[in-house]
């Protein structure tokens, strides 16, 4: 991370516009052999708003070192607007978290993450999204594009309170909070949230 911003600036366009095309993470699944292994997904309703905190955990099999390129994809309508305050940082298995830098193009923004043989790199995004209306979407179809289910997803989501929460898969509730594991998690559909209440 601490090599690559210069080379960012002149590559980062013609890489993204490679992965569009693709639809995927990354060039060639052949070519980078990188798995996305876990994640762990807090998202808080707010009224007019949603705060989304994620960790992503992506093990490396190649047999050198190298940067990859990934994409962090928002859900953008009439009813949700694009993502502000967006952090993006890193961090290999024991290391610190270092904030890395980020392109936007279209409704994605673009991230490099460093790999290594046979390590897991963490990613934990944050931000805030501004909501009009009382439903929202946390995007989960990208992940047809690596090919095969995440091995751990866990899910907390927590409204307004009071409020009442429709979603569309199944969790379990604990007062205002819901809770939500699932294992060789592959979705079909996106994650859709509808606060219900004096929101």
């Amino acid at each position: 991370m601490r090599t690559i911003t210069a080379r960012w600036s002149t590559a980062w366009k013609l890489v993204a516009l490679c992965a569009l095309a693709l639809g995927t993470l990354y060039a060639s699944k052949l070519c980078i052999p990188l798995r996305f292994i876990r994640e762990e997904i807090r998202i808080q309703a707010r009224k007019g708003s949603i705060e989304v905190s994620g960790l992503y955990e992506y093990l490396y099999a190649g047999k050198k070192p190298r940067e990859i390129l990934l994409f962090a994809p928002f859900p953008v309508d009439e009813g949700m607007k694009f993502a502000d305050s967006i952090i993006i940082e890193e961090a290999g298995e024991s290391g610190p978290f270092v904030r890395v830098p980020t392109k936007r193009l279209f409704n994605r923004v673009y991230f490099p993450i460093d790999c290594f043989p046979g390590r897991s790199t963490i990613v934990r995004l944050r931000y805030t999204q501004r909501v009009e209306g009382n439903t929202f979407t946390y995007i989960l179809t990208t992940t047809k594009s690596w090919r095969q289910p995440i091995e751990d997803a866990h899910f907390e989501i927590s409204g307004i309170p009071g409020s009442q929460l429709v979603i569309n898969y199944p969790f379990d509730k604990d007062h205002d909070i819901y809770r939500a594991t699932f294992r060789n998690f592959f979705p079909q559909v996106d994650l859709k949230i509808t606060q219900i209440g004096d929101i």
